[in-house]
């Protein structure tokens, strides 16, 4: 019993320590800083779902970014009205609405089917820089033709435990779990 205790104890230590590991390598994955988006972008998505993701692509657009812009998961209680009452009648014509999209795989799916639908190239990806690792990885196995462009928004407050079920939803994607 007490080397059963003792092989128990060390196999707990053991995990533990690589639990750490994959936190540590997985918050090395993300972007430290914003990059802005090459002007030779020729759409634009965004994936919902946290602060200042949406607020970024429509300030490209009254920057002068006039590409089309795929808003991935709008949340089925929001208006239209509501999301865009703050752009420009001239911008509005760039923008789309995805309704559909309930999951990371469904926006990296729904990506996929608008920009070959809009016969796009060069795509920037605008969401928040800890979602930015699993927001690629499923957009990779959407087997897109195009070129991806990433553009990571900081949220003004982050929790920790944030960080912390992103990096489990990150595990599971890459075990094929989620």
């Amino acid at each position: 019993m007490h080397k059963t205790l003792k092989a128990l104890t060390l196999t707990g230590y053991v995990a533990a320590l690589g639990y750490v590991v994959l936190l540590i390598q997985f918050a090395m994955l993300l972007p430290q800083q914003s990059k802005p988006l090459p002007s030779q972008v020729d759409g634009v998505v965004v994936f919902t779902g946290g602060s200042n993701r949406i607020e970024t692509a429509l300030s490209l657009l009254e920057d002068g970014l006039n590409v089309p812009v795929l808003i991935s998961g709008v949340h089925p209680a929001v208006q239209e009205d509501d999301l865009l009452k703050e752009v420009t009648d001239s911008n509005l014509s760039y923008i789309t609405l995805d309704y559909k999209s309930l999951s990371t795989r469904d926006n990296a799916q729904m990506t996929k089917q608008w920009a070959n639908a809009n016969d796009l190239k060069k795509v920037g990806v605008i969401t928040s820089h800890y979602h930015m690792p699993r927001s690629l990885l499923y957009l990779k196995r959407a087997n897109l033709t195009q070129t991806i462009h990433p553009m990571a928004v900081f949220p003004e407050r982050m929790p920790i435990s944030f960080l912390v079920r992103e990096f489990h939803k990150y595990l599971l994607t890459r075990l094929h779990i989620l």
